[in-house]
């Protein structure tokens, strides 16, 4: 039985604090775009899914410093977890924490693509342009993919 439902893995810097956008910054670093966080938000409106961040902040956030940046900033959705950002495969991590973490289906939304992740991450994949952020359009993609049920592929 999945532990959770639906979870995003979700990177920050190209996702949520677009590329050359501004540098407001409160203690926990750079503020979020609000339209990437308000389409970030109709993802887990349309969802129910739960978060597990995989952001380079992660070098400096504890899980518990995210969850209260998440509720002093007010932010859509829960974080479950996190995956540390270093030199290691972040697919190799994020196979690990499904394998700890059994859930029904995922998406991971990182600026940088396909290429750092295996081929069974392929099909959940949610690329945003780098100086854009989240948009409109990846959060549709986004939904689309949570709210069907991806056959799970070989590893």
């Amino acid at each position: 039985m999945a532990k959770y439902d639906k979870i995003i893995f979700l990177d920050f810097d190209g996702v949520l604090v677009p590329y050359d956008s501004a540098d407001e910054r409160d203690y926990f670093g750079t503020i979020f775009n609000n339209q990437c966080v308000e389409s970030l938000h109709n993802i887990i409106t349309q969802t129910k899914a739960k978060i597990v961040v995989i952001s380079s902040w992660t070098n400096y956030l504890s899980l518990i410093k995210l969850k209260l940046m998440w509720k002093y900033r007010k932010m859509p959705g829960v974080v479950v977890g996190r995956i540390k950002n270093d030199s290691v495969d972040r697919s190799a991590k994020i196979d690990t924490w499904l394998r700890k973490n059994p859930t029904n289906n995922y998406i991971i939304i990182d600026d940088m693509g396909a290429s750092q992740f295996g081929l069974s991450h392929r099909l959940h994949i949610i690329q945003p342009k780098t100086r854009i952020g989240l948009s409109k359009k990846e959060s549709i993609l986004a939904i689309e993919k949570l709210n069907i049920f991806l056959p799970k592929q070989e590893q």
